[in-house]
């Protein structure tokens, strides 16, 4: 009985002859994409009713928008953009932490390629794509790496748009190049920041290419 006693008390991480371990509590992050799978937007009263449930069932919950994702309600109720940005940040922080050199061989040859391309737009996007696609992969973000593949299309047309715009090829290669010496670095502080000035600088450059055409808003490229 005292070897039972002494097994249950080591998978719990607890020694023999410590003190009975006290409960744990742990904070608890829920993503929530502000889309269906059909691309409905979802209802601020969704938002809150799921917030409400959250408190009723363990006690408190808060609900907040992480950094680049603003602007993130209409007037009207209901949400106006995809909280991709959001992942991606989370994604370089993790990639930082977690990236083992033949990681950072593969993220440098998506850099490398980028630069390779030259003005060539589409080469451009393909390895600039593939770079995300790495972080991703690298911080073991299954959820971007899936929103990635569904949107595939989507967003080379959006980088087909910003990039052909005078100098936008050149600020993105330095801006990419950023995320990779901080990831490189293993410094997961910095490549968050230097993700979200990333993702910041690339909405305002799609933002200003749509208002130009007067397009409607769209998802930003990378």
């Amino acid at each position: 009985m005292r070897h039972d006693r002494n097994a249950s008390r080591q998978l719990a991480g607890q020694r023999p002859g410590q003190a009975p371990l006290m409960n744990h509590s742990y904070v608890v992050q829920i993503l929530v994409p502000t889309q269906t799978g059909k691309g409905e937007p979802v209802s601020t009263e969704w938002f809150d009713n799921f917030l409400q449930e959250l408190t009723d069932r363990f006690g408190g919950a808060t609900s907040f928008v992480r950094a680049p994702g603003q602007g993130l309600w209409r007037s009207d109720g209901t949400t106006e953009r995809d909280t991709i940005a959001v992942l991606e940040v989370m994604a370089a922080k993790l990639a930082a932490g977690r990236a083992l050199d033949d990681d950072i061989d593969r993220l440098s040859g998506c850099v490398a390629a980028m630069r390779e391309a030259g003005e060539d737009v589409e080469a451009f996007a393909a390895a600039d794509l593939a770079f995300h696609f790495e972080v991703a992969r690298i911080a073991g973000n299954t959820v971007l790496q899936d929103i990635l593949h569904s949107i595939r299309s989507l967003l080379l047309v959006w980088f087909d748009r910003t990039l052909r715009v005078d100098g936008t090829i050149a600020e993105t290669l330095v801006e990419h190049q950023a995320v990779f010496e901080a990831i490189r670095t293993r410094s997961p502080v910095k490549a968050e920041r230097r993700m979200k000035q990333m993702m910041d600088a690339a909405d305002g450059r799609l933002n200003e290419t749509l208002q130009e055409s007067g397009a409607a808003q769209r998802p930003h490229p990378f």
